[in-house]
């Protein structure tokens, strides 16, 4: 970037305009986040992107009046200071005003290009008397519209629930480094003969003051703060570490780690992949990437450049959630994959409804035609297992045969194995 991070600058504008901020006088403070930048990224590289960047906090600048000011906070993330606001109940269109701007279109390279931006808002005094409580509440409510579910298109007032799910994330940048991740690992044995196949690496965050943190809760919060990638290089490093802890090992079995779109996509993925497997002495063929057929779809064709290129290695590729979205002829032939894994939702009833029964047993000889291994997961009782077993379904895994456990439990269940 040719501009410096401001974000202890920007907190002392707003700390300066409380203090000499008269009875009766308002202003605000607003938080502008570029989003979407990795398809920019992808089409015309990081030095393109910043050039943007520069570009849109330049326009921003140069639209606002003399007595505000303007910061470039980190993370594609522009400030706001808005002073002398007269009529508050009409910020919002002075906020986009300043989306208008950031957006562009801007012309580079002879390429002109629209950028999406969202943005979040707090004004003094109705937000907060103080600078802290104001810019945290112009960053929650810009947090809040990159939600899938966000009621407006580009501006937000933050509600409870945004100011939790902001501390959230602030909590989350430092999980990494506290070590407050930890995985667990599920097992999943071969249905021929009980063997196990291998571990499902699932990661568990135990927060200092709320205890555990479902994935589904702070996932999301990772990728739009841009820390899965800090996130999945401790997944695989750990997950490897761990695993090729295991004694005497079967050296048929594997480790499975999730991989979100934005990941699979980076151009620093598999040298990632390549620094786990060489800095544990690990083999390629120890690991398996999953990825959900959502994942897949986004970007199909940079998606199986990428899994390929993994697969010529040795690394597994599994299609996780098989069968509940985008199947389809028209790609199913070209996946590099390895396995596919059928989703809980049609195994569940699988001993007891004639219709699941049937799409799973179509599933299992449609992968199995295509030289693919099917993978059962959500067994919950015998039953199930049985009738996943006269079907020819190759790996199983589920509660009914183990819950997550720790790396020291899954050292005792290999032992176990082997007695």
């Amino acid at each position: 970037m040719t501009f410096s991070i401001n974000r202890s600058v920007f907190r002392q504008c707003i700390a300066e305009a409380v203090n000499s901020c008269a009875d009766g006088q308002h202003f605000a403070v607003v938080v502008i986040k570029l989003v979407e930048l990795h398809k920019i990224n992808r089409l015309r590289g990081y030095d393109h992107v910043d050039t943007l960047v520069t570009n849109a906090l330049d326009s921003l600048t140069s639209m606002v009046r003399k007595t505000s000011a303007t910061c470039y906070l980190g993370n594609s993330t522009f400030g706001l200071l808005i002073k002398e606001l007269k009529f508050p109940n009409l910020i919002q269109i002075g906020v986009e005003r300043a989306l208008d701007a950031v957006r562009g279109p801007h012309t580079l390279d002879g390429q002109s290009t629209m950028l999406e931006a969202v943005a979040g808002v707090a004004v003094f005094p109705q937000d907060g008397g103080a600078a802290d409580r104001l810019f945290m509440y112009a960053e929650a409510g810009a947090l809040q519209s990159e939600w899938p579910d966000s009621s407006a298109a580009s501006m937000q007032h933050p509600n409870s629930l945004a100011i939790d799910r902001w501390q959230l994330e602030m909590d989350l940048k430092s999980a990494v480094q506290e070590q407050q991740f930890s995985l667990n690992y599920q097992p999943q044995i071969r249905l021929k003969d009980g063997s196990t196949a291998g571990f499902e690496a699932l990661l568990r965050w135990h927060h200092p003051d709320h205890g555990m943190i479902p994935p589904d809760d702070f996932l999301p919060l990772a990728e739009s703060g841009g820390m899965m990638g800090d996130i999945t290089e401790w997944l695989i490093q750990t997950g490897l570490c761990e695993f090729n802890r295991i004694p005497n090992k079967d050296e048929k079995m594997t480790v499975s780690v999730n991989i979100s779109t934005p990941i699979l996509l980076d151009p620093g993925f598999p040298y990632l992949v390549d620094s786990a497997v060489s800095l544990w002495d690990a083999s390629y063929d120890q690991l398996v990437i999953e990825i959900t057929e959502s994942v897949l779809i986004k970007d199909f064709e940079s998606s199986v450049k990428v899994l390929s290129a993994l697969r010529s290695k040795g690394v597994g590729i599994s299609i996780d959630d098989f069968g509940t979205g985008y199947s389809s002829f028209s790609y199913f032939k070209n996946l590099p994959a390895d396995e596919l894994k059928i989703d809980r939702l049609f195994v569940k009833n699988l001993a007891t409804d004639e219709q699941d029964r049937k799409l799973v047993e179509a599933l299992i000889h449609l992968a199995h035609n295509f030289n693919l291994k099917i993978v059962a997961e959500g067994i919950e009782d015998q039953p199930t297992l049985d009738a996943l077993r006269e079907m020819g379904c190759d790996i199983a895994q589920g509660y009914f045969i183990s819950k997550p456990l720790d790396s020291k439990q899954m050292y005792s269940w290999c032992a176990d194995k082997k007695s």
